[in-house]
């Protein structure tokens, strides 16, 4: 028997039912065509996916949705609308993070399979790399963007000294550093750093720091007092 229904606060209901996913926090669904909203299991609904409003805004065909449990992933397979396009919106549950893969071309179906993530695209069913490759021509183009940052209070202004990001050495890449301070409408470059293995410190997986090394950048911002900010890094993968 299904419980007696019970009205739920809530600013809309579900845009598309392929975007419909129940997770142990609660069932994310598709609201409008730029909003990812969650229903907690107490009946509340939340804005979860307004980190990527933009990125959905132009991928909203939204062709299916998929957890990967063994990851704790929620993975969103979204198209442009002139389907020629698809990217994947990926949450960490256990980070509360977001995730955006390129994909570049139009996203058919995808689910979970073992523990992986899968995907068709074209006729072509594409599986999730069971390890990390540690070759340089193995990283994709990443780019990692936080929520606006109000460590000063409300009301309050501080001193933004520098930025750091700690990360781990997969290959040579380029790391550039930018940062906002108008809630993402405009970005401003803090500069870039060609890393290489000389950049990677020795660790207890790989002593000789070649793989799998930590890496640590710092960045200085020209404009130091905020109320807020937010940060964005991009890496890409060098050809050599």
């Amino acid at each position: 028997e299904f419980d007696a229904a019970a009205p739920i606060a809530s600013p809309g209901g579900t845009f598309d039912w392929r975007s419909v996913l129940v997770t142990p926090p609660g069932a994310f669904f598709q609201m409008r065509s730029d909003r990812l909203m969650l229903l907690s299991r107490g009946g509340e609904v939340s804005w979860a996916g307004s980190p990527v409003q933009d990125t959905l805004a132009l991928y909203p065909d939204i062709a299916g949705v998929a957890f990967v449990r063994d990851l704790d992933q929620v993975a969103f397979a979204c198209n442009n609308a002139a389907g020629n396009d698809g990217v994947l919106l990926i949450y960490d549950l256990s980070n509360q993070q977001w995730f955006v893969d390129t994909i570049g071309a139009k996203i058919d179906a995808i689910t979970e399979y073992q523990g992986r993530l899968v995907y068709v695209s074209g006729g072509t069913v594409f599986l999730q790399d069971a390890a990390i490759a540690t070759s340089a021509g193995a990283l994709p183009t990443i780019r990692l963007e936080t929520a606006s940052l109000r460590p000063f209070g409300p009301l309050g202004l501080g001193d933004v000294l520098n930025v750091k990001l700690l990360g781990t050495f997969l290959g040579n890449c380029t790391l550039e550093a930018f940062i906002s301070y108008s809630d993402g409408a405009r970005w401003e470059s803090l500069g870039s750093y060609t890393v290489t293995i000389a950049d990677a410190s020795p660790s207890v997986l790989d002593p000789t720091g070649i793989a799998l090394g930590m890496v640590t950048k710092e960045w200085v911002p020209y404009r130091r007092t905020v109320d807020r900010f937010r940060l964005r890094f991009d890496v890409t993968s060098a050809t050599n």
